[in-house]
């Protein structure tokens, strides 16, 4: 495994596009494929947070 940092001032959209990357927000328009894994289907939803996770900043 690996770990990637994603930087960028306040407001730049870190959050949002994390929060893609989990699956925790549905797109709106266009696609998101990780690892062959369509993010926007369903049933793979669980297959990609097995490979990619998130750490919050504040645990609320």
């Amino acid at each position: 495994g690996e770990f990637v940092c994603i930087l960028g001032c306040n407001g730049s959209g870190k959050s949002t596009l994390v929060r893609h990357l989990n699956a925790l927000l549905q797109l709106q328009h266009g696609e998101l494929t990780i690892a062959g894994i369509d993010v926007s289907n369903e049933n793979d939803i669980w297959r990609l947070r097995r490979i990619c996770g998130m750490v919050f900043q504040n645990p609320d």
